[in-house]
């Protein structure tokens, strides 16, 4: 766009309605701030503007879906953003899905919000309705580099995971095949047989490095949480029909993993302990 984009941005905190609209400046943006439904349904009623950038819960929970269908109403041309801190309630999933174009989870990431909204103001407007549903597993796929970067961020703070004092390259060689198995798990305990040979494998490397089977648990712990937070902060964009069997998968396929590792690693110590013997 040539001009500045019209931004109303609305939330009841105040302290984010003084910073997000400063920051929102300083990109380009002529930014309105509204504090409350009321104020916003006025300021859409009078006023036109590009944008919306709108808190999920402005007073009650939920009441930003009313400052979402005001704008979509009588400015169906602007695009349309919400800001949420805990987007786990599925009754609004679809709501929000079918009314605004993205969705962002708070704290928000400044640059990545303003270039999402800068996409849509340069896209056609036939590209801003609406979020697509996807399988978790799509999701994460999307998300493997970061998965990985939050994972080796945690195993390197975990004193029981340091006392190995590995490098990155030796903590993470597993996780490749381990993201991968948990994107394409058939939904039970059977490993494919690229991952049982993975688990294998680390299980082998482990014992041998000297790690400690807590330590493989807190690993495999670690990953769990870290993929649950991007499931969390996806959730919005995430095809609830599969929801509850895809995280059961999730689940599955990380145990899985772990089971093997251990099995293996039981096995090359017993190994190790029979050959001192002899």
């Amino acid at each position: 766009m040539d001009s500045q984009p019209r931004l109303l941005f609305v939330d009841d905190e105040s302290s984010i309605r003084t910073l997000m609209p400063a920051v929102l400046k300083r990109h380009g943006f002529e930014v309105t701030a509204a504090a409350t439904v009321s104020e916003a349904l006025n300021l859409i009623a009078t006023r036109s503007f590009d944008v919306l950038v709108s808190d999920l819960n402005i007073g009650e929970a939920g009441d930003g879906f009313t400052v979402v269908s005001a704008m979509r109403r009588t400015q169906p041309h602007a695009a349309t953003f919400i800001l949420t801190g805990y987007p786990a309630f599925e009754s609004a999933l679809e709501a929000i899905r079918q009314q605004v174009d993205d969705y962002f989870v708070k704290p928000a990431d400044v640059e990545t919000l303003v270039g999402r909204i800068l996409a849509k103001l340069d896209g056609p407007p036939s590209e801003r309705h609406g979020i697509p549903a996807r399988r978790l597993p799509t999701i994460l796929e999307e998300h493997k580099h970061q998965i990985v970067a939050r994972w080796l961020d945690a195993a390197n703070t975990d004193e029981r995971i340091r006392e190995a004092r590995l490098s990155n390259e030796q903590l993470s060689d597993h996780l490749t095949a381990l993201i991968d198995e948990i994107i394409t798990a058939s939904g039970d305990l059977t490993l494919s047989p690229g991952a049982l040979v993975a688990a294998r494998r680390h299980g082998q490397m482990r014992m041998q490095q000297g790690c400690g089977v807590v330590a493989m648990i807190r690993e495999a712990h670690i990953l769990h949480g870290v993929l649950c937070h991007i499931v969390q902060e996806n959730l919005l964009g995430a095809d609830i029909s599969f929801l509850v069997t895809d995280i059961m998968r999730i689940g599955e396929a990380v145990q899985g993993f772990l089971e093997e590792s251990l099995h293996t690693y039981f096995e090359v110590q017993r190994a190790a302990e029979s050959a001192k013997d002899s």
